[in-house]
C-alpha cells in the first residue's frame, strides 16, 4: 500500500524532486507485489475444484411455506429466477479466471422444497444434494462432503438464498489475493457476507459430528494452525432473500443496478418512486390496482383499487377490493407470517 501511494504521488511531481533511487525501489517493490498476487490467484484457480452453494437452513419459515415452491426458483425480475441468475453468474467465474468449469453444487437440507429445474440454467455440471447430515452447521456440512478434495484443493462457497451482485471472478481474485486457508466475505456497514475461499485442508480442524458453525465456532479452532482473514468490501456482494423483506430488498438492488444506479441502501433516500413492479404471469392484478416495489407470485391475487406497497403476495394471497399490503407479506389462511419480516 505505501509503495502504491509513494508511485502515485510520484505522477504528481517532477522526476528531479524526487529521489529517483528510492523511487525506482518502490517501483520494483510494487511490480512484485502485484506479480506475487497474480501468481496466488493462479495457483488457486488452478486448484478451484468445486462451488459449493449452501441452500439450506437450521428450521423452516413462514414465507418458506407461503411460496410454496424452492428459493432457487423465485423471480428476481421478470423472466428470471434465483437459479438463472446464479448459472450466469457462475458460468461467468470460469471464463474470468480462464479455466475449465468445475462442478457446482447445491446443498439444501432434507425438508428444502428441490428447484424445478434440478439445476441451473447454463450449467450442465451440478448437482443439486441434500445435507449429509442434520443440523450440522456450514463448517460441518462442509467438512462432511470433501471427504474426496486434495490438502491444496480450493472451494469456492456462497450462500444460495441471495442475489449476487458482484462479478464473481473478480470476488474470487480478491479472496485468492490473500494466500489465505480460508478467506470470508464481510462489508464496511458490518454486515455479514455470504461467500468465502476455502481450502481444504482447514477443513481437517472441523469435528466429524455435532452442529458447527464456521463463523463462531470453525474459524477460531482454524486460526490457531491456519491462516484465515476477512476480505472487507465495501459494497455488498449478495443482497439475501430469505425471508420477505430481504427478498423485496434484493429484487430492488438488482433493478437499480440494472438501471445504472447504485444499490446503496441509505435510510434518507428518497424512494416515492416505483423502481419494480414485479408480476408473474399467473398472478391476478386488476388493472386498477397499484404495485410499488412489490411482487405478486403465481397465485397470488389483487383486486380492483388494492394498493401493495413493498409486499409479497404468495400463492393464494389476496389483497381485497380497495385493501393495501405495507411491508408485510401476503399469504393464505393458516400460514404464519408473524416472524419473518415484511
Amino acid at each position: 500500500d505505501s509503495a502504491s501511494r509513494v508511485v502515485a504521488a510520484g505522477l504528481d511531481q517532477p522526476v528531479s524532486g524526487l529521489d529517483v533511487d528510492a523511487f525506482e525501489r518502490m517501483s520494483r517493490t510494487q511490480s512484485q507485489h502485484d506479480a506475487g498476487v497474480a501468481d496466488a490467484v493462479a495457483a488457486a484457480a488452478e486448484r478451484l475444484v468445486g462451488v459449493v452453494m449452501l441452500g439450506g437452513s437450521v428450521r423452516s419459515s413462514g414465507f418458506a411455506q407461503a411460496i410454496g415452491r424452492s428459493f432457487m426458483d423465485l423471480p428476481v425480475a421478470f423472466g428470471e429466477t434465483l437459479a438463472d441468475r446464479w448459472g450466469e453468474q457462475v458460468v461467468a467465474i470460469f471464463g474470468h479466471l480462464g479455466i475449465k468449469p468445475v462442478p457446482v453444487r447445491l446443498l439444501l437440507d432434507r425438508s428444502a422444497t428441490m428447484p424445478a429445474s434440478g439445476s441451473l440454467p447454463g450449467l450442465t455440471a451440478v448437482s443439486v444434494e441434500r445435507d449429509p447430515q442434520d443440523f450440522r452447521g456450514t463448517a460441518g456440512v462442509l467438512h462432511d462432503i470433501s471427504g474426496d478434495y486434495a490438502e491444496d484443493d480450493y472451494l469456492l462457497v456462497a450462500n444460495a438464498i441471495q442475489v449476487p451482485l458482484v462479478t464473481l471472478g473478480e470476488l474470487f481474485a480478491q479472496l485468492a489475493a490473500t494466500r489465505s486457508d480460508v478467506c470470508v466475505v464481510s462489508h464496511s456497514d458490518d454486515t455479514p457476507g455470504g461467500f468465502m475461499l476455502v481450502r481444504y485442508a482447514a477443513l481437517h480442524e472441523v469435528k466429524p459430528v455435532g452442529f458447527v458453525d464456521m463463523k463462531e465456532q470453525a474459524l477460531p479452532q482454524i486460526a490457531r494452525s491456519h491462516r484465515v482473514s476477512v476480505l472487507e468490501c465495501a459494497a455488498p456482494t449478495g443482497a439475501p432473500c430469505r425471508f420477505p423483506d430481504q427478498y423485496v430488498r434484493a429484487v430492488r438492488v438488482l433493478a437499480r443496478l440494472r438501471a445504472g444506479h447504485d444499490h446503496s441502501a441509505d435510510p434518507f433516500a428518497e424512494d416515492w418512486q416505483r423502481t419494480f413492479a414485479l408480476v408473474e404471469e399467473q398472478a391476478q392484478v386488476d388493472s386498477t390496482a397499484t404495485i410499488h416495489d412489490s411482487i405478486v407470485l403465481a397465485g397470488g391475487r389483487v383486486e380492483r383499487d388494492a394498493v401493495v406497497v413493498r409486499s409479497v403476495v404468495c400463492p393464494g394471497g389476496v389483497v381485497k377490493r380497495g385493501g393495501q399490503a405495507l411491508d408485510s407479506f401476503v399469504a393464505p389462511k393458516g400460514v404464519e407470517t408473524r416472524g419473518d419480516g415484511a
